[in-house]
């Protein structure tokens, strides 16, 4: 994990400048980007979600949507371990403190909290048993809750 990458005349270790672009404070482009592409997934998880929910969308793509859903996640997940790894790497003020020490400190943090959830939502509703589209209306969820969808 000591990739050295070459970075305005000095070097940099891969990690580094990892825990650079993920950094909510960020200025860099590469930061930008990375932000940029973090909203554009966020968007297509509430669109395939939104979609999911529709009945006449919903019925004839409810693998697409799932799958979708899927690979969002994976994304999301992606990030997870990134700033996970990021987090074990990070100095800290006093410098003693132990890596595992800092990883649990980022993972129950608020912010990890929601990422986690964003990552893993969607595969364990479907390993729990919850037919896909995980957000279908045609999922028959809506049969099970009580919930009846409104009459047209």
């Amino acid at each position: 994990m000591g990739a050295e990458l070459e970075s305005n005349g000095g070097t940099a270790t891969f990690w580094t400048r990892l825990g650079e672009a993920l950094a909510p404070n960020a200025r860099s482009p590469r930061a930008r980007t990375l932000r940029s592409l973090q909203v554009v997934v966020v968007v297509l998880a509430i669109a395939a979600l939104m979609l999911g929910t529709l009945p006449d969308i919903a019925r004839g793509n409810d693998l697409a949507l799932t799958v979708l859903a899927l690979v969002l996640s994976l994304l999301f997940g992606l990030e997870y371990a990134a700033r996970l790894a990021v987090a074990s790497r990070a100095a800290t003020a006093d410098d003693v403190a132990h890596p595992i020490r800092r990883c649990l400190a980022w993972m129950v943090s608020p912010l990890a909290l929601i990422d986690l959830l964003a990552a893993i939502a969607v595969p364990a509703a479907l390993a729990f048993g919850l037919p896909r589209p995980v957000c279908s209306a045609s999922s028959g969820f809506s049969r099970r809750s009580g919930i009846t969808p409104p009459l047209r």
